[in-house]
């Protein structure tokens, strides 16, 4: 399996720094299945508190994103699937204008004789004012770190409790 490179230097976010995020949970469904339902990105409202709509353009490598962003903006941008191993990896990045420039990789791993995955999500995110923004929402409204772990946690139950489907 060939390893991406993310871009730590994004075009997009110029003059902004980063924010490094990675996280890990064992999901009791095969790779292939949490791939599957990952990759079509419009399942990704099921299970993310912010992801309003995810919406394919001209292929299925190219898709507009629209989240509520703190103090419930509005935000939209898009991305593209810039590395795609069925059943092991999907990485992204955004592409164009965006609000919120990012890129990164899950990885679907099997684990307990392929009968779970191991799914790690590891992520590069530029937000709009920079960490000290990341900071003033995380001490007054949320914090990205803790929404995108529990959106993980609701990941995994919405798979276990209920599969693909």
């Amino acid at each position: 399996m060939t390893t991406p490179t993310l871009h730590t230097h994004h075009p997009v976010a110029e003059g902004r720094t980063g924010r490094k995020l990675q996280f890990d949970t064992i999901i009791n469904r095969p790779p292939g299945e949490v791939y599957t339902f990952w990759r079509d990105f419009r399942n990704l409202g099921k299970f993310m508190h912010s992801v309003i709509s995810v919406e394919w353009k001209e292929s299925d490598t190219v898709s507009t994103w629209h989240v509520r962003g703190p103090l419930d903006m509005d935000l939209k941008w898009d991305a593209a699937i810039i590395n795609d191993h069925p059943g092991e990896l999907i990485t992204w990045e955004t592409i164009g204008p965006s609000a919120v420039p990012s890129a990164g990789t899950v990885r679907f791993e099997p684990q307990n004789g392929g009968h779970a995955t191991l799914l790690r999500l590891v992520m590069d995110y530029y937000p709009p004012g920079g960490m000290v923004a990341v900071a003033v929402a995380a001490l007054l409204f949320s914090d990205p770190e803790r929404i995108l772990e529990e959106d993980l946690q609701r990941l995994k139950m919405v798979l276990e409790n209920h599969g693909a489907g």
